[in-house]
């Protein structure tokens, strides 16, 4: 009778499991495995990393400069650009292990870091690849090589002029640029699907800045829509048909303030700044999807400051930043807060070995740190 008794205590255990999964993660955290600090004269931000060889690509877009850090080595070595040529670039990214791509005004660069030499040049004009955020992917379809990356900063005053309702501007919006390297064309595409906020409510957010990545196992792009918590997907070769839909399900996610479209002046811009929870980041490796959002300050704290000057201080405090892990699209456990000094997670290789950029802005380090995430 001892086997009828184990087994019965073993389908119990398996039930409180499946009942009440969610609370056997509650308390997954980071631990610290390294930390990396670059001596660097300029204040650099990290565009892109590669995991098959753990290393980084760093920039700063006021001196157009650019670095890449070899993390086993701990070496700091530039890139080298031709200025004559290359004056200001929008876009920054490995286009293979060994090479990089950036997007100047006049064409793609193609550079290869190792032999410190230009490989190619794809002359054409870029002016409306370039946005807010520098990411660019490679990706191949068919034969033909493509390269996406964000059409334009979707706050710029240029993308919202002439539109003053709903329908005309979320309707027509296509915020990913597709140029084809075989024939030279470019793209608009990936706008907000019929079933997102945007278009089903008559509502207009403030903060629409967007995130993607490519998930090169599957071969799909990814994408999220501040503030719709959701993330999309679609299968490379079928790029205007949606793929499956993830609900991110973000534990400390808030959007306070919003308004009816047609009167979006009305809009408090700072407050939706300030309070209102954004996504910052998105990383996806194999079948893992890493992303970091942060909360945003309280309202009644936002409500009683005097001045706007008070809120770097109270952001410290109270603007929280937090991870979410999923694999094969399921969320493997609750919301991770970042250790208060860091604010996204540029780099994944694995859930043991995740790296993270820090907040503070500093012309003289930069601080990266590479935790793992663990159970209690």
């Amino acid at each position: 009778m001892i086997w009828i008794r184990n087994i019965l205590l073993a389908l119990f255990s398996l039930l409180i499991f499946v009942s009440c999964g969610e609370r056997e993660v509650v308390d997954y955290k980071f631990t610290k495995v390294d930390s990396i600090q670059i001596s660097t004269k300029e204040d650099l931000l990290v565009a892109d990393y590669n995991a098959a060889k753990n290393k980084l690509l760093l920039h700063n877009g006021e001196s157009n400069s650019i670095y890449e850090y070899l993390i086993e080595k701990k070496v700091l070595r530039p890139v080298v650009l031709d200025n004559q040529k290359i004056k200001q670039f929008n876009n920054l990214g490995y286009y293979d292990d060994d090479r990089i791509i950036v997007t100047a005004l006049n064409g793609y660069y193609i550079f290869n870091v190792n032999t410190k030499t230009e490989e190619n040049f794809i002359g054409t004009d870029t002016t409306n690849t370039g946005g807010i955020w520098t990411r660019i992917r490679v990706f191949s379809v068919g034969g033909d090589k493509y390269f996406a990356s964000v059409y334009k900063n979707t706050m710029d005053k240029e993308t919202n002029r002439g539109y003053r309702n709903k329908r005309s501007y979320y309707e027509s919006y296509k915020p990913i640029t597709i140029y084809n390297e075989s024939n030279k064309n470019f793209e608009n595409a990936l706008g907000y699907e019929k079933s997102s906020i945007f278009r089903k409510f008559d509502f207009y957010y403030p903060n629409r800045n967007i995130l993607f990545d490519l998930n090169s196992k599957d071969s799909t792009l990814c994408i999220i829509h501040n503030p719709e918590q959701l993330l999309y997907t679609y299968k490379l070769d079928k790029l205007k048909a949606l793929g499956a839909v993830i609900d991110l399900k973000p534990d400390y996610f808030k959007v306070v303030e919003k308004g009816i479209f047609e009167d979006y002046k009305k809009v408090d811009m700072d407050k939706s700044l300030m309070v209102n929870s954004n996504y910052r980041s998105l990383n996806i490796f194999d079948d893992y999807i890493v992303s970091t959002y942060d909360t945003g300050i309280p309202e009644n704290i936002y409500n009683n400051m005097v001045n706007l000057t008070e809120y770097n201080g109270i952001a410290r405090k109270y603007n929280l930043y937090y991870a979410q892990f999923f694999y094969k699209g399921n969320k493997i456990c609750e919301d991770v807060k970042l250790p208060n000094q860091y604010r996204k997670i540029c780099g994944f290789k694995s859930l043991s070995y995740i790296l993270m950029e820090d907040a503070l802005h500093s012309k003289n380090s930069k601080n990266i740190l590479i935790v793992k995430l663990v159970a209690p």
